[in-house]
């Protein structure tokens, strides 16, 4: 087996893999750290006594059930399917993994066996204030649907997927608009809008729109955030109270 990313321990894949030698990808949860090493956060398991994952080609098509350094996957499987798709900048692991399992059994342990670091400036991060997250996400979801077999393709829902990355665009918006972060809220609600377009997503794209304009405009002629517009509104009103 090969691994994508450094674990700490692997005595318990290789336990799980002598008991399912025709394994092709195996996982386990992720505990999730911060900069500051802090556990912020714990994935959950796919199963709940580790062994085979009975459907996680029809989870894995639909979302990533699993990050990078919680994945080892065969050998003989990577090289056959010729590895991560490079063009694809932030859902390559997902893509990877859905492959992976079409090619045999996929297996979770219950246990997080790894850290993943999560930090402002990591890729994903980044990859979400450019909207290039959302829009991977979505491509790579459609791509993995089209491959599923007939009776799992009829299980699952396109359409509520793009609901549910549409929800998450304008949540991670209005959490982008709470810091100021104005033009990757406005990407992110374009993206809710498109893929849900009713009165709320509408309403929040007009909004951080206004806001990145206003934003913008006060960067280019150089004024503080915190003394423009309010307190030019107040001077003006007391010299409009004067006269």
């Amino acid at each position: 087996m090969t691994t994508t990313s450094s674990c700490p321990d692997y005595d318990n894949y290789h336990r799980i893999i002598e008991k399912h030698p025709s394994a092709s990808i195996v996982c386990c949860p992720s505990l999730i750290v911060n900069e500051n090493s802090d556990v912020i956060g714990r994935q959950e398991s796919l199963v709940d006594v580790a062994g085979p994952v009975v459907d996680f080609l029809a989870r894995q098509a639909m979302t990533n059930c699993t990050y990078t350094p919680a994945v080892v996957v065969s050998r003989n499987v990577y090289e056959r399917k010729g590895g991560f798709i490079e063009s694809l900048r932030q859902c390559a692991d997902w893509e990877m993994w859905f492959r992976a399992g079409l090619c045999g059994l996929a297996l979770s342990l219950t246990n997080p066996h790894c850290l993943y670091r999560t930090h402002g400036g990591n890729e994903t991060n980044q990859s979400i204030l450019s909207g290039i997250s959302a829009k991977e996400n979505i491509e790579v979801s459609i791509h993995c649907v089209k491959q599923l077999p007939p009776n799992l393709r009829r299980k699952v829902s396109i359409q509520l997927h793009y609901k549910k990355v549409s929800d998450g665009a304008l949540h991670i918006s209005r959490q982008l608009g709470s810091k100021f972060q104005w033009r990757g809220a406005f990407v992110q609600s374009l993206w809710a809008l498109r893929l849900q377009p009713n009165r709320s997503t509408l309403y929040w794209a007009g909004k951080a729109l206004f806001h990145y304009m206003t934003t913008t405009l006060k960067h280019s002629l150089g004024i503080n955030r915190q003394l423009w517009p309010r307190r030019s509104f107040i001077k003006l009103g007391k010299q409009s109270s004067a006269i």
